[in-house]
């Protein structure tokens, strides 16, 4: 293979990569991410596992996770699936809207030597 075409097929990937990351928001406006629909009761999430909240979907469909302010501890958001997870990176105080995927999955993060969190999802 030439390297030009190494370089194109890494510069396709990156870019798309790039394009689909612009369509996820992390905002601290819960209302604005529960705005139209509707909003799961308050969950608990401890230990280093990870809890499914869609796996593996039919189709792709949007989703929203949000961890309060009172939460105890910091989540970590993952979305996608088949080897090409992405993550929020540590939430506390957020909320994560992804608008199209198969998978999402949470974790409690270790935060001051706990692993607790709460969290609740909305509907669109």
């Amino acid at each position: 293979m030439k390297l030009e075409t190494i370089v194109l097929a890494a510069a396709m990937t990156l870019g798309s990569w790039q394009a689909s990351a612009e369509y996820v928001r992390t905002t601290g406006d819960y209302d604005l991410a529960c705005k139209s629909g509707a909003k799961s009761d308050l969950m608990e999430l401890s230990g280093p596992d990870d809890v499914f909240i869609r796996h593996n979907g039919a189709g792709p469909a949007a989703v929203t996770v949000c961890v309060p302010d009172d939460s105890p501890g910091n989540a970590i958001v993952q979305w996608g699936g088949d080897h090409t997870w992405r993550n929020s990176g540590n939430l506390r105080n957020g909320c994560v809207e992804v608008p199209s995927t198969r998978s999402v999955k949470i974790r409690a993060v270790a935060t001051n030597f706990h692993e607790y969190a709460t969290y609740y999802t909305c509907t669109p």
